[in-house]
């Protein structure tokens, strides 16, 4: 992991939580799930996932959006806040 990279990404998405749940997310999509996503970036050559999640955020090909209860109704009732991850 490049820390530059790391400080990088916190500054363009403002909050470790955020930061954490996209990375850890976007990582699970390209190591283990089946099929493995693709990388959003194209020079990817000697980088590990993280490293490319982390490229990803600075470049804004991917966001953090988290659901706001006042938006829509939730479907189930048990519902609770979700973070989804968006290709820009």
């Amino acid at each position: 992991m490049n820390p530059i990279l790391l400080d990088t990404a916190l500054e363009k998405l403002g909050s470790p939580e955020k930061l954490i749940n996209l990375i850890g997310q976007r990582v699970y999509e390209l190591t283990d799930v089946r099929p493995k996503a693709r990388p959003l970036i194209e020079e990817t050559s000697g980088l590990g996932a993280l490293d490319i999640a982390l490229l990803e955020v600075i470049q804004e090909k991917i966001t953090f959006e988290q659901w706001d209860p006042e938006d829509e109704a939730p479907k189930d009732e048990g519902a609770e806040k979700r973070a989804t991850i968006f290709a820009a």
